[in-house]
């Protein structure tokens, strides 16, 4: 063993509480990359196939056959971009053990994953064989499922036949494309053959069947007018589609994805703050290290030593720091992080319609990449951060480092002049605070660390706030406890005005209102139209210019403020309408701020928001009657939760007794839920990055604390000698912390505000424009994170400190 090897075990060994600092650091750094790499590369796995828009159709048509020739017209229309055929039959699913049933939609399985729409994926069990089927795994929130359970379907003659399900297969978009998701399931054709096979009775199911044609087009606004040209095609086939035919609307198609792309651009920001952090303390970790090994430099240059080979020792020594911290880092991340993804997976549900579905992250499996990235951050960042310090302090001439004393005490000659005039503040604080910056260099790299994990946190509470605050906008704004749609969906409009004296009539009820929304085009792009009263109470409008509504005028326009900076609008203008297939002119007369349903930038097709015109417009551009509505919006006196549920069932029994029985109340809250959902991913993501920022701060810290304790050990000690008690001692090194923790605080909380707006900004181009809405609660917030850290962060040094003994710190040199 050569000597030097020998000098880098003993540096190791040596010092074993700073040994253990920096291969702690690495082993946090590693472990929170690895952790959140792993677990992010599952749920976005995962949750992207699952929503994937470019897998799903525009347009769906069920035939009962497809002639070639009206097949061949179809793939011609010049707005058609793919055309994919498959058999389909829908049939009853009867549940287990009760009278439940639902129409579950079953086509065949051939070769899913070359299919470019519908494709699916096999997440346990094998392809079906006869008296088998699949199910995908949405179809688990309507009866337990597993391979080898029975699912009991109707035949075409009303024949209940049972088939064993041979797996569970996630199927590629399936989130956004039916909505509520239909049950869905896979067979073999010759299953369906059977299924659809004419017995000698009548025909009882008389569900669609027959040919499923998936569309996709080339400009998904004019699809509309795509399927009104592909209805035209079939008419003159003598053909008729089918129920379950139409038209998606799917400029929100990408909204999903890219809102989780934004969070997790966000978080793979604070990861890469979390590494600068690891990087600045290794850098402070080295330099003290060498500072204390000065005479060592000098006394092997003495001998014959030089420069590259001393550097490459040390590098030795950091090399086996960073093996030892990354081999246990890498494999607690992987745990950690798919315990986390399993986690996510559950607070994590898409909501669609009223179903929440899962995002099954499967098995556990590790991406090359996530390892790659954790072996190159803990193996070489270490490595990259100590070249500056090891390059200069290995430059050092024999002379200098046989001078020097290495960590020393700095004598002080004379004390400052606001030392002076504040002759009222304790001696026992002037000890903590004459510390602080006896060592600039370490201090500042300190105080870096403690203002970026300050700036930090304070940023991501500002950020929850915000997302918080857009995501609730609607029920926000329009100052409502209830929506209430008269219909089974949009369209059902129904004479509001003895609907409305029906429920202003109930108890604890304040107001109620019609708000209808409608989908609109302008220049291409898609809007939301929202007919309500001129002098409505529940919404109130924040006008940027012009002004709002009046009643009983026509054809009049309010619109949001980032709709009219993309198109170009201004207040006076006449602007096209497409509402279905008719083309209208309206005037815009105001301009409001507004960041609703609007699409981030990174959706070209995405949404522009909100719009608004009275009730009598929207009515008169849809042809119906005058005070016809579709939706209401109810505000309550009382908003507890007992209440607002009590007055949902009276609002529901009302609707049946005034003949709508398929209208529904729905509390906000309740529609919140997918919301809470993803908001609780979206902190926990945050909320973890941020503590592992303050761990890295919390290390760096007790370095620069352990060090002073180190550097003024003959300080100590003559204090100790001359009465200075255990509390003396710890109130000096702990006043120390305090000091460093509030000037890290504040500024923490000037960096942190531009911190958030750019974090705000990176997001509104994948979730469109929000807002920053700040909270007073959140500075105490911080300065009570920052001080906890400072605390546990001193609580070793202190306790160091105040047990030196007298004899011990005056022998030392």
């Amino acid at each position: 063993m050569t000597i030097l090897i020998r000098k880098v075990l003993m540096d190791i060994t040596r010092r074993k509480g700073r040994s253990s600092l920096i291969i702690l650091g690495i082993v946090i750094g590693v472990l929170g990359l690895t952790a959140m790499n792993e677990a992010t590369s599952l749920v976005a796995g995962a949750f992207f196939y699952s929503t994937d828009p470019t897998a799903i159709p525009n347009i769906t048509c069920i035939v009962s056959n497809l002639p070639p020739s009206a097949a061949t017209a179809i793939m011609h229309l010049p707005n058609v971009e793919l055309v994919q055929a498959r058999a389909l039959y829908l049939t009853l699913w009867h549940h287990p053990g009760g009278n439940e049933q639902d129409v579950l939609q079953i086509t065949t399985a051939s070769e899913p994953q070359g299919l470019p729409l519908g494709a699916f994926q096999l997440t346990s069990g094998h392809m079906p064989g006869p008296g088998e089927i699949l199910m995908d795994e949405s179809d688990q929130g309507l009866q337990s499922l597993a391979p080898g359970s029975l699912v009991s379907v109707d035949t075409l003659d009303g024949q209940r036949v049972s088939l064993r399900v041979a797996g569970l297969v996630d199927t590629r978009g399936l989130a956004i494309w039916h909505v509520p998701p239909a049950p869905l399931g896979y067979v073999s054709e010759s299953v369906l053959q059977q299924l659809t096979q004419q017995g000698q009775g009548p025909t009882s199911n008389d569900l669609p069947r027959g040919t499923q044609l998936l569309i996709q087009t080339h400009d998904p606004s004019s699809s509309q007018q795509t399927y009104q040209a592909i209805l035209r095609i079939l008419a003159a086939a003598h053909l008729q589609a089918q129920p379950f035919s139409g038209v998606r609307n799917t400029s929100f198609d990408a909204d999903t994805q890219l809102g989780v792309s934004g969070v997790l651009a966000v978080v793979r920001l604070l990861t890469l703050l979390m590494l600068l952090l690891v990087g600045m303390m290794t850098f402070a970790l080295v330099t003290t290290f060498l500072t204390e090994q000065f005479k060592v430099i000098g006394t092997m240059k003495a001998l014959g030593g030089t420069r590259l080979p001393i550097v490459g020792s040390y590098l030795l020594t950091l090399t086996i720091y960073s093996l030892s911290g990354t081999v246990p880092g890498i494999a607690l991340g992987l745990v950690a992080g798919y315990q986390f993804a399993a986690h996510l997976a559950t607070s994590a549900q898409i909501q669609v319609g009223n179903l929440m579905l899962p995002v099954a992250v499967g098995p556990f499996q590790v991406a090359p990449w996530v390892l790659v990235a954790s072996v190159l951050t803990g193996i070489f960042l270490p490595l990259l951060a100590s070249l500056w310090p090891l390059w200069t302090g290995t430059a050092i001439t024999v002379h200098q480092a046989l001078a020097s004393y290495g960590v020393r005490v700095e004598a002080y000659s004379r004390t400052p002049i606001w030392g002076r005039a504040l002759r009222w503040v304790p001696q026992t604080a002037w000890l903590g605070l004459r510390g602080l910056f006896r060592k600039p260099a370490r201090v500042i790299l300190t105080l870096s660390a403690l203002a970026l994990a300050s700036a930090v946190f304070f940023s991501i509470q500002l950020i929850d706030i915000s997302l918080w605050t857009n995501f609730t906008y609607v029920s926000n704004v329009y100052h409502s406890d209830l929506r209430i749609d008269l219909g089974s969906s949009l369209g059902d409009a129904v004479p509001a005005e003895p609907v409305l004296t029906a429920l202003q009539a109930l108890p604890h009820v304040a107001r109620v209102e019609p708000i209808d929304p409608m989908p609109i085009s302008i220049a291409h792009r898609v809007l939301e139209i929202n007919g309500l009263l001129a002098d409505t109470h529940l919404y109130q409008p924040v006008l940027v210019s012009g002004r709002w509504l009046r009643s009983h005028e026509l054809n009049t326009l309010v619109v949001n403020d980032s709709a009219v900076t993309y198109l170009h609008l201004k207040v006076g203008e006449q602007v096209p309408v497409q509402l279905g297939e008719q083309l209208s002119y309206l005037t815009i007369v105001g301009i409001v701020h507004e960041v609703s349903g609007i699409s981030g930038s990174a959706n070209p097709a995405g949404r522009l928001g909100e719009t608004f015109t009275t009730l009598d417009t929207l009515n008169q551009l849809r042809h119906l009657a005058p005070g016809a509505a579709e939706r209401l919006w109810l505000q309550a006196n009382d908003h507890s939760p007992q209440a607002l549920q009590a007055l949902q069932q009276r609002v529901n029994t009302t609707l049946s007794a005034l003949g709508l029985s398929d209208g529904s109340a729905l509390v906000l809250t309740q529609d919140l839920s997918g919301v809470s959902g993803t908001m609780q991913m979206i902190a926990i993501l945050f909320d973890i990055a941020a503590i592992l920022v303050a761990l890295i701060g919390l290390l760096s810290l007790f370095h620069t604390l352990a060090t002073s304790v180190l550097e003024r050990r003959l300080e100590i000690g003559i204090l100790r000698a001359i009465g200075a008690t255990n509390w003396h001692m710890g109130v000096i090194f702990g006043i120390e912390g305090l000091a460093l923790a509030l000037i890290a605080w504040g500024s923490g909380i000037v960096l942190g505000l531009p911190l958030t707006l750019s974090i705000l900004s990176l997001l509104d181009s994948y979730m469109g424009p929000i807002d920053l809405a700040f909270q007073p609660l959140t500075l105490p917030l911080t300065l009570f994170f920052v001080v906890l850290v400072a605390g546990l962060a001193s609580f070793g040094p202190i306790l160091t400190a105040s047990r030196v003994r007298v004899r011990t710190a005056l022998r030392y040199e």
